[in-house]
């Protein structure tokens, strides 16, 4: 669908020039042919929950601190199963209430079909500085709590990287194919949330952190292994999720996924809307005709990032209530805001 064609709709229309109005953050699924994306508010750090007809996907869990909003988003949505729990790359603002949605989820008897990150080995741990290597092994420690292995948990206060690696090892061998590396070379990752709503998987298997590499190297390049991957409504319209990438990977996709970012009409900009991981090219292929912007104005990214090319429509996260969400439809206009919760800052179209 032409992105000329999509119209947004705000129920309160004065929205888009006072400040932000909250509403409720409970929002039962009434449409089941309805998409919905929603993103906890939670300032400068990620969480997402897509669903559609009963079927959900979490995408990244934000701070430790952000617990009470993450669990209140998936409860407020009587998430108890997931069919996709993907962390897009292991630091603290993605991965840090992941034990806790994990928690959640056994303690409500729930189900998780797939967990999906990236797999590092011994020597990229070693290369990785101590609390991003600390937040894999957690992850770790979330797969075996799920699988009802607590005492094989490690010690994050103490544990051997070797040992770390070959417990991952066993991890993504076994457990049914709970663990999932996803790249755009596996096909057979991708997967369909439910009827033609997909998710379409962007990322290359290769990893930018290479054992010894410079130390003030490793946070961009930890950045740069973000999952990416399209989300696609059975209309046709899309929504590209991006991570922490910066300006290397966004520029690998546009040489080697064109034709899947070119029809995305809703970003979610990378790196939280920081000015210099936000590379013109990239934007312009992506060409969006409305932008999330995980973030709150304190931060000041906005004004910076909208130099750097056309975002269409810019939102931003902010800290006030739970969460805010987005939603696609069939009928028109196809893409609109289910709240007012949703912070606007520029129209980025002229």
């Amino acid at each position: 669908m032409k992105k000329f064609k999509i119209f947004i709709c705000l129920f309160i229309v004065t929205s888009l020039f006072v400040a932000p109005i909250t509403v409720s953050a409970s929002l039962p699924i009434t449409v089941t042919t309805t998409l919905y994306v929603d993103a906890a508010r939670i300032g400068e750090a990620d969480s997402f929950l897509i669903s559609k007809n009963g079927k959900f996907m979490l995408v990244d869990t934000g701070l430790s601190t952000d617990s009470t909003k993450v669990i209140n988003m998936l409860s407020s949505r009587n998430v108890t199963n997931l069919k996709a729990l993907v962390i897009t790359h292991y630091d603290v603002d993605h991965v840090g209430s992941f034990l806790d949605v994990i928690d959640y989820i056994k303690n409500h008897n729930g189900t998780i079909d797939h967990i999906y990150g990236r797999k590092y080995t011994s020597a990229q741990l070693n290369t990785l500085t101590p609390q991003r290597r600390t937040n894999y092994v957690m992850f770790i420690n979330g797969i075996l709590r799920y699988l009802n292995r607590s005492s094989e948990e490690f010690n994050l206060s103490s544990y051997d990287t070797v040992a770390v690696a070959t417990k991952a090892n066993e991890l993504f061998g076994s457990g049914d194919g709970l663990w999932i590396f996803p790249t755009r070379t596996n096909p057979i990752a991708n997967f369909t949330l439910d009827g033609n709503t997909t998710v379409t998987w962007l990322n290359k298997w290769d990893s930018y952190i290479v054992p010894g590499m410079d130390p003030a190297d490793v946070p961009a390049n930890f950045n740069n292994d973000s999952l990416t991957f399209k989300l696609t409504y059975e209309n046709g319209e899309a929504m590209l999720f991006t991570g922490d990438i910066s300006w290397t990977p966004q520029q690998d996709l546009v040489d080697n996924c064109y034709s899947q970012i070119s029809t995305c009409s809703i970003l979610k900009a990378p790196h939280h809307g920081i000015p210099d991981y936000q590379k013109p090219s990239f934007i312009a292929a992506v060409n969006p005709s409305y932008t999330l912007a995980t973030t709150d104005l304190s931060y000041n990214r906005l004004p910076g990032m909208i130099t750097k090319g056309k975002y269409g429509m810019v939102y931003y996260t902010n800290t006030a209530s739970d969460f805010c969400t987005i939603a696609i439809r069939l009928k028109a206009p196809s893409v609109y805001l289910e709240d007012t919760s949703l912070s606007f800052y520029t129209n980025d179209t002229n």
